[in-house]
């Protein structure tokens, strides 16, 4: 595996097409070395649920002089090129890129080919006996948990770091887990 982006969002909710994404965090990697990270928030044109402030400590203020989501939108587009994705519940995040990328006319999919791996499946076949398998619960169980979960970079760096411990897996067993 030459090189991949793990890829994390922070959104309003969970509807791709109803909610919006306030937080986009990236890290792109190449044969084990970062080579770029990327993290900007997004004013949603709406207020930030309370529920999802006390969650990710995203408020309206914080968002209200960032860009809207096309701009930062399509840099990520860009970081990710072909290459297979990584995230912690990547098809959360897929969607609601697929569904925001339609609307700029981009396909984060790449028409159904793009290789992904989903930590959180990982975790869920190799520590079976754990209780939570959250990012926050794998990352602690590993010893690479940050403070600051839920904002987007810091678990894109969770969940490389997890995924780096669940050393017993090749790259290319990784990527061929399945199309994202």
């Amino acid at each position: 595996m030459k090189l991949f982006t793990v890829v994390d969002l922070e959104t309003t909710g969970f509807s791709p097409v109803s909610d919006s994404i306030i937080e986009i965090g990236a890290i792109s990697v190449n044969n084990g070395v970062i080579v770029e990270r990327y993290s900007q928030l997004i004013n949603p044109c709406r207020s930030i649920p309370v529920n999802i402030q006390s969650l990710t400590r995203i408020t309206d203020n914080m968002v209200k002089d960032m860009p809207t989501i096309e701009e930062p939108l399509l840099h990520l587009y860009k970081m990710m090129r072909g290459y297979p994705v990584v995230g912690h519940n990547i098809k959360f995040d897929m969607s609601f890129l697929q569904e925001k990328g339609k609307e700029l006319g981009v396909d984060f999919s790449l028409g159904g080919t793009r290789y992904g791996v989903d930590t959180l499946s990982l975790a869920r076949s190799v520590l079976k006996d754990e209780p939570s398998h959250s990012l926050q619960a794998v990352a602690n169980y590993y010893g690479v948990a940050k403070e600051n979960a839920h904002r987007a970079l810091d678990d894109c760096e969770m969940t490389l770091a997890v995924l780096n411990k669940m050393g017993s897996f090749t790259p290319e067993q990784l990527f061929k887990k399945g199309k994202i």
